[in-house]
């Protein structure tokens, strides 16, 4: 009874941790689609900001071509640029329509539900080293957890097999049964329970059934049974291991990801940078050389907004790594912000 009483008490716990790594989760997943949701919103932002600039130079352009200072050549490549700049936004608009969907869905809304989103990602490196990782991970870990509570599981009930491996008698009693019958007079006379002339007999009985049960459903004296426990518990193991060795490699590819990502961001915020910088000089020239290469203007256009765009995707991408970091481990904070 001792050890059915800790397997139930282990299932309720199992239970009570599923539901709180499902409040977890659908708070990590609301985290991850709110700033997915506001960094779209910022780049379908920037993608219209791009094509108000394009329209700007096709005006410039068309203005400078009657003055000779610009050929029909450069419009055509302005025009150009302005609907590549309409591409880009069209297909901006598609993913932002996409992760507004994905938001209404999460929280329950109806379907193109607006939403007046306020914040940003704010960039914070990553601090903690790989062992501190491990460490968390090795103690908080929700599949861990699991795994754990099921392998003990798998041992009590391997316990409880072996226990009632061994038959238990059933005894039934039928309970008392009391009779009296008396011979006529006459007849050949008995002395029984009496000392009267005539015989009679006062009758009591009993019954009592033993039975030992050595065949049923678990087989011979619960072979089957006790053989179904023991693979439980082998498979409950190898699971165990298996969710180790696995959240151990999400751990530590999720940790080299965020590395890499903050490379990323790092290289893309110099190359913005200077992005930006060849992008004054160029509009400088535009204004001032009436001989301003084309080519250059409309390579600083495309360089400064694809570094704009790649910076901003970076920075969500690195945010949701932390996120998924912080899930896989069982923690709600990393390098002590608040997830």
């Amino acid at each position: 009874d001792k050890d059915a009483y800790e397997s139930a008490k282990m299932r309720v716990e199992r239970q009570k941790q599923v539901i709180i790594e499902v409040r977890r989760a659908v708070r990590f997943q609301i985290t991850q689609l709110f700033f997915e949701y506001k960094t779209n919103q910022d780049l379908l932002d920037l993608m219209q900001r791009s094509v108000d600039q394009a329209d700007a130079i096709v005006a410039l352009i068309k203005s400078r071509v009657p003055l000779k200072r610009a050929t029909e050549s450069d419009l055509s490549s302005a025009e150009v640029d302005m609907l590549n700049a309409k591409n880009l936004l069209i297909s901006q608009q598609i993913t932002f329509q996409q992760a507004s969907w994905a938001l209404s869905q999460a929280l329950g809304d109806p379907i193109n539900t607006q939403y007046n989103v306020k914040g940003e990602i704010k960039y914070h490196k990553f601090k903690q080293e790989a062992d501190d990782i491990i460490r968390l991970y090795k103690q908080y870990a929700p599949t861990l957890r699991d795994s754990r509570l099921a392998h003990e599981q798998a041992k009590i009930a391997l316990r409880l097999a072996q226990k009632n491996r061994l038959p238990l008698p059933t005894v039934a009693f039928s309970g008392v049964t009391f009779g009296y019958d008396m011979n006529q007079n006459g007849t050949t006379h008995t002395r029984t329970t009496t000392n009267s002339n005539a015989s009679g007999n006062f009758n009591v009985s009993a019954s009592l059934n033993f039975t030992m049960p050595l065949y049923g459903e678990g087989g011979f004296l619960g072979s089957r049974t006790l053989r179904a426990a023991q693979i439980a518990l082998e498979q409950a193991e190898l699971n165990l291991r298996t969710s180790a060795n696995n959240v151990d490699i999400q751990a530590r590819n999720l940790y080299n990801q965020i590395l890499q990502a903050e490379a990323t961001i790092a290289n893309t915020e110099n190359l913005f940078s200077e992005a930006a910088v060849v992008f004054d000089n160029a509009l400088k020239l535009l204004n001032t050389n009436p001989h301003t290469n084309r080519l250059d203007f409309k390579n600083a256009i495309e360089q400064i907004r694809s570094a704009e765009q790649a910076l901003t995707s970076s920075i969500l991408n690195h945010y949701k790594l932390k996120l998924q970091l912080a899930q896989l481990v069982g923690v709600d904070r990393l390098d002590g912000e608040d997830l």
